[in-house]
């Protein structure tokens, strides 16, 4: 809409990641309940790599220069007196890690990169939502099929879910 975005807690630091990221390990822990049942029961995280948990103001500015905004595009305006919030908030994916052999495929940038080019599609009219989010999800398989040896517990491929 041509306004900046007001960050009300810029050295907050959140767990940023793609949505695809946690889907696949929703996927991968679907496959493992489907194939060996109740053992894989539980609770689990799948969160970034500890490298994609970061400052809020770093991924707004870096949203910002990925969309080709300037650095106005960003007005960092702390906000003590507004909703209470935790200063940091981070996933342990470890147990999705060792247990699963989950982990994240993309490096922050690429999240990035990807979120933006959805949203520049949707906004500019160049592609549908949905040819833009299923080509998306193509790179992340083929991202898959690049490193086998992290991915060996992502029985989804082999179920053929697409």
């Amino acid at each position: 809409r041509g306004e900046p975005a007001i960050i009300r807690r810029p050295t907050a630091v959140r767990p940023w990641q793609h949505v695809l990221e946690p889907l696949a390990g929703y996927l991968t822990l679907g496959a493992r309940l489907l194939i060996e049942g109740r053992e894989y029961a539980e609770a689990w995280n799948f969160g970034p790599a500890e490298t994609g948990s970061l400052e809020v103001r770093h991924v707004a500015r870096s949203i910002a220069e990925s969309w080709g905004a300037g650095p106005s595009s960003v007005v960092l305006a702390p906000n003590p007196t507004g909703p209470a919030e935790s200063h940091s908030l981070r996933l342990d994916s470890a147990k999705a890690r060792a247990r699963l052999g989950w982990q994240p495929m993309l490096d922050l940038e690429t999240a990035i990169s990807w979120t933006v080019d959805w949203y520049r599609a949707f906004y500019e009219g160049r592609s549908s939502p949905r040819r833009t989010t299923e080509a998306q999800i193509d790179a992340y398989m083929a991202k898959l099929t690049e490193k086998p040896e992290a991915q060996d517990a992502n029985e989804f491929r082999i179920l053929n879910i697409a």
